[in-house]
């Protein structure tokens, strides 16, 4: 997927999420004149130089700070000393891409400085298979010229990108960048029971994906009220569990939203 202004990619950050973009990325990789991945762990350069050999790997930040288009794919603990150590390498016409929650871009920018587009992005890892929903904020960054085109040309591999404005990503982030963790179990311990009461697992997958995206579905997207889903179904039998689970997810999201609310100050 060469571009005529996005040749250069760097990956400031060698781990899951790097990982989950280089591989939507793995068929056009070799199409761009440089794709670099720099981290100071050894282990991780090597993982990333096993699967995507087109790749470059280094520990020097700088290399990776000079592409066109910079992922920073870091936490937020460590996003001042990577933005110092690239700060000399990045140029005016690059596009740094914040994959970190609780950053600012204001802090970014203070920095970085002025010099060039500041992107913050919210990833969830269904981008890994191009059917990710990614929700981005941006600084800086002219529109609707070859540039800001080509970059959400690159973004759009990843699968559906939306932008919003920056105050709503910790939201994001704690309902689609973590929300698969609150139901992944259930469907595999959903597909585990299936095939113990006789279903073969081809089977099982298949009905509990056609299950998932029907309810999904005409609970979001119908115009059938909650009420009148839940009626749909005479038996619901977990009934007596629901209101202790709701209050899980009260209790243990909303005191991660606080906190990620508090490290933005």
């Amino acid at each position: 997927m060469k571009t005529k202004t996005i040749k250069t990619i760097g990956f400031i950050g060698g781990g899951r999420i790097t990982r989950i973009f280089l591989h939507a990325l793995k068929e056009e990789l070799p199409a761009f004149e440089k794709v670099v991945v720099s981290d100071p762990g050894p282990e991780k350069l090597q993982k990333v130089k096993a699967e995507f050999p087109h790749v470059q790997t280094v520990s020097d930040n700088r290399v990776a700070g000079g592409c066109d288009v910079i992922f920073l794919a870091v936490h937020p603990q460590n996003m001042q000393k990577v933005l110092e150590d690239i700060r000399p390498a990045a140029t005016e016409q690059c596009i740094i891409v914040s994959l970190a929650p609780s950053f600012p871009i204001a802090k970014i920018r203070e920095f970085i400085g002025n010099k060039c587009c500041v992107v913050r992005v919210i990833p969830n890892a269904p981008s890994v298979i191009r059917k990710g929903y990614n929700l981005i904020a941006l600084s800086g960054c002219e529109k609707d010229n070859e540039k800001h085109r080509s970059f959400i040309r690159l973004m759009k591999h990843f699968g559906h990108l939306a932008e919003t404005s920056e105050d709503k990503l910790e939201a994001y982030a704690l309902i689609t960048g973590m929300g698969p963790t609150y139901f992944w179990f259930q469907f595999h311990e959903l597909l585990n029971l299936a095939v113990e009461m006789g279903l073969t697992e081809e089977e099982a997958r298949k009905a509990i994906a056609a299950m998932v995206k029907g309810s999904v579905e005409i609970l979001l997207e119908s115009d059938l009220s909650y009420e009148e889903v839940m009626d749909l179904i005479p038996f619901h039998p977990l009934v007596h569990h629901s209101e202790k689970i709701k209050s899980f997810y009260r209790e243990v999201i909303g005191k991660l939203y606080q906190k990620m609310k508090e490290k933005e100050k």
